[in-house]
């Protein structure tokens, strides 16, 4: 038998005839994949609301009304699409939740306010707050939505926000990026 190489493969025809008689008779595995657990993710830290501060006279005017279902995203300029993706993929741990429920639209647009600046002052670099999706209102409309939607688009702590997760309440909920506070 001749020692040269294929160009296919580059081994020779005896190495080939060597290899498989040396596994001649070994049955294959049925699956060689190995499966890893990820670690159970850590419930967030339920934070007091923070003494009430008052709201700027740049009170959000609502400009865009946004259905229960509907899923939100906004993002500022610059900001890395890595960091986007894992927003959206639930994969910060929020640092502090604030739940709306029951809240009217100006308690809810001070509440937000505060929470924001307050989870900035602390150094959270994400939180979640929880909107509902307008089933229970009069109209059906998720008003209370609209207004967080609008009034973290005009907070310049807000970096970016998005819908959550389905564990952490889908489209009843948003995954809010703080900006870090500068150390002076």
């Amino acid at each position: 038998m001749s020692n040269y190489h294929t160009k296919k493969s580059g081994i020779s025809e005896e190495d080939k005839l060597l290899f498989r008689n040396s596994v001649k008779g070994v049955t294959p595995l049925k699956q060689d994949k190995v499966t890893h657990r990820k670690p159970a993710k850590k419930p967030p830290i339920k934070t007091p609301l923070p003494s009430p501060i008052s709201v700027p006279a740049i009170a959000p005017k609502i400009s865009e009304n946004v259905s229960g279902e509907e899923k939100l995203l906004f993002y500022r300029p610059g900001l890395q699409h890595k960091i986007i993706r894992k927003l959206k993929r639930g994969m910060y741990r929020p640092e502090a939740v604030l739940d709306l429920h029951g809240q009217t639209s100006q308690q809810a647009d001070r509440a937000v306010y505060n929470f924001v600046t307050a989870a900035c002052k602390r150094g959270h670099r994400c939180v979640i707050i929880i909107h509902g999706k307008g089933k229970s209102s009069e109209h059906g409309t998720a008003i209370l939505k609209s207004h967080v939607n609008n009034q973290l688009r005009q907070q310049p702590l807000v970096l970016a926000f998005c819908s959550a997760q389905a564990k952490d309440g889908g489209s009843g909920a948003v995954y809010v990026l703080v900006k870090a506070m500068s150390k002076k």
